[in-house]
C-alpha cells in the first residue's frame, strides 16, 4: 500500500508539470538561447544546477550530504533515540512490530567538505589535468540485526520472561574519516577520464559483532542462561587520527552514446574511495573469538564453540538498561561467567566505497518540461546497505514579470528510488542561480530525499538531503 501511494504521487507531479505547461512553446527560444549561450559550462556538480550565460566552469566549493535510512524502524524513533525524546513502551512496541523477523537495516551517510583549489575569487584558465582539491569529512553507520536484538536493546528481557529471545548474528560498524582529495580529469573528444587519490586519517571507528547468541529467561526472572559469542573493536575519537588511508577512484564519462531528434544520452561508470585504512590502538574486547597471533587485525577469523551458562537474578527493564544500574549489580559476575578477553589490537580495514553507473537523456527539442532525466545505479560498500536504482525528472519554470521579461529561472527535480538502507523514497529538489558572490552567480542545488518521512516519521523511514553551492572556479 505503501509502494503504491509513492508512485502515485510521484506520477502526479511529473506529469502535471506537463499539463499546466511548465515547459510549453512559450519558453522555446528562451531555452534555445540558454542552451546555446552554455555549450562551454562543464558541470561538475553531483546534482545538475541551473544553466549560466556564460563559458566559465562551474565547480561546488561547499556542500552537505546526508541519506540515512532503514526497513523498519520510523524517522520519528531515530530522532528521539539520536538527540532525546520519550518512547512510550506502547510506542516501542509498534516500532518492533515493523521490524523483520530475521533481518533488518538501518545506516547512515554524512559528507561535507570545501573547495581548497582553485581558491574563490582567484580566476585561473584550465590547464592543468588536476582539476581541483577538497577537504571532506565523513561519517559512515550501517547495521544489520534481527528482531530479537532490537528487543533486548530497548526494552530489556522483562517483557519476554519465560521466552527465549534469539538475538543471533548483527553487526555494527561506525566509521569517522577526513579526506584530502585530489581530482583530475582527462578530456578526449568523446569521453572523459576522472581519476581520483585521496588521504584520509581515521577519527574514529567502532565495529561491534555478536554470533549465534540466545538468551532464555525464565518466567519469574530468576535466571537467565545466556549461549553465544561477541566481541567490539573501538579505536576512540582523536582529533588527530587513529589511523591512516589512502583511496582511489576511477571514472569513465561517455559524452554521448546515442541521440535521436529529441533526446541524447550520455553515460558515466566508475568506483569511488576504494581503498584502506590501517588503524592502531583499537580497544578490543571479545568473547571466544579467533585471532592471529601478531595483533595485526581488528575483525576476529572465527569463533571458538561455547556452552550455554546461567546467570541469576537478571530481570532487566528498559531503565536499567538506560541508567546502567543493572550492569553496576551484575557487572563483576557477568564478566567472569562471559570470559571476556580485552587486548589492543591495529589492522588494515576495507574503507566504504562506491560502485555506480549513471544515464543522463537530455531533452533538446525545447518542448517538453522535462529539461533531463538521470537514472542512477548505485552500490556502496556499507553494512546495511543494499544497490539503490534511481530516477530523476528535472524540469524548468521561468518567473516573468508583466511584460514578459524573465525575471528568474528555477529548476526543479522529482525522483524515487529503490533500495540503499531504505526500501523506497519519494524525493524532491531544486535548482537557483539568484545567488551572488564576488560579482559572479553563486549555484545552488537541493535535494530532500525520503520526503514521506518528513511529513509522517511515526510510520515513514528513511531520510535525506543534498545541499551544494557552486562557483566559477575557471574563467
Amino acid at each position: 500500500m505503501k509502494l503504491g501511494i509513492k508512485i502515485l504521487l510521484f506520477g502526479c507531479f511529473v506529469f502535471s508539470s506537463e499539463l499546466f505547461g511548465f515547459g510549453s512553446a512559450d519558453n522555446r527560444n528562451h531555452d534555445s538561447v540558454t542552451q546555446n549561450t552554455n555549450l562551454a559550462v562543464k558541470q561538475k556538480s553531483i546534482l545538475q544546477p541551473v544553466p549560466s550565460k556564460s563559458t566559465s566552469i562551474y565547480m561546488p566549493v561547499a556542500w552537505l550530504n546526508i541519506e540515512s535510512g532503514s526497513n523498519g524502524v520510523p524517522l520519528s524513533m531515530i530522532n528521539r533515540f539520536a538527540f532525546g525524546g520519550y518512547i512510550s513502551p506502547s510506542e516501542m512496541n509498534d516500532y518492533q512490530q515493523l521490524l523483520s523477523v530475521s533481518r533488518n537495516r538501518m545506516g547512515a551517510i554524512q559528507n561535507y567538505g570545501i573547495n581548497i583549489y582553485p581558491i574563490i575569487g582567484i580566476p585561473v584558465a584550465k590547464k592543468l589535468a588536476l582539476e581541483n582539491i577538497t577537504l571532506e569529512i565523513d561519517d559512515i553507520t550501517g547495521a544489520n540485526f534481527n528482531q530479537d536484538a532490537f528487543r533486548l536493546i530497548f526494552q530489556g528481557n522483562t517483557n519476554y520472561l519465560g521466552q527465549t529471545l534469539n538475538v543471533g548474528n548483527n553487526v555494527v560498524e561506525s566509521w569517522r574519516t577526513r579526506t584530502l582529495k585530489f581530482h583530475f580529469r582527462k578530456t578526449f573528444p568523446k569521453w572523459d577520464i576522472i581519476p581520483t587519490v585521496q588521504f584520509g586519517q581515521c577519527l574514529n571507528y567502532t565495529r561491534i559483532e555478536t554470533q549465534d547468541i540466545q538468551l532464555k529467561s525464565d518466567a519469574h526472572g530468576d535466571e537467565i542462561t545466556f549461549q553465544g559469542n561477541a566481541y567490539s573493536a573501538n579505536s576512540g575519537y582523536s582529533f588527530w587520527g587513529n589511523g591512516v588511508g589512502i583511496q582511489a577512484g576511477l571514472v569513465f564519462s561517455i559524452k554521448n552514446i546515442y541521440q535521436n531528434q529529441k533526446n541524447a544520452f550520455g553515460l558515466s561508470f566508475g568506483i569511488k574511495d576504494f581503498g584502506f585504512y590501517n588503524i592502531s590502538d583499537v580497544n578490543v574486547i571479545s568473547r571466544n573469538a579467533v585471532w592471529n597471533a601478531d595483533q595485526s587485525n581488528i575483525i576476529p577469523e572465527g569463533w571458538n564453540h561455547t556452552d550455554p551458562f546461567k546467570l541469576q537474578a537478571v530481570q532487566i527493564s528498559s531503565s536499567d538498561l538506560q541508567f546502567g544500574t543493572w550492569f553496576n549489580r551484575q557487572g563483576d559476575s557477568i564478566k567472569s561467567k562471559l570470559n571476556f578477553v580485552e587486548t589492543n589490537r591495529r589492522g588494515n580495514v576495507l574503507a566504504p566505497f562506491t560502485l555506480f553507473a549513471k544515464l543522463n537523456i537530455t531533452n533538446h527539442t525545447y518542448v517538453s518540461s522535462i529539461k533531463r532525466q538521470e537514472i542512477l545505479l548505485k552500490y556502496v560498500n556499507v553494512i546495511g546497505y543494499l544497490p539503490q536504482l534511481s530516477y530523476w525528472a528535472y524540469l524548468k519554470q521561468d518567473f516573468r514579470t508583466i511584460k514578459g521579461n524573465t525575471k528568474f529561472v528555477l529548476n526543479y527535480m522529482l525522483g524515487l528510488s529503490v533500495g540503499g538502507f531504505d526500501d523506497i523514497n519519494f524525493n524532491v529538489g531544486f535548482s537557483s542561480n539568484q545567488l551572488k558572490l564576488r560579482n559572479q552567480t553563486l549555484i545552488l542545488n537541493a535535494k530532500f530525499t525520503g520526503i514521506e518521512a518528513y511529513f509522517n516519521p511515526s510510520n515513514w523511514h528513511g531520510a535525506g538531503i543534498q545541499f551544494e553551492l557552486l562557483y566559477p572556479l575557471y574563467q
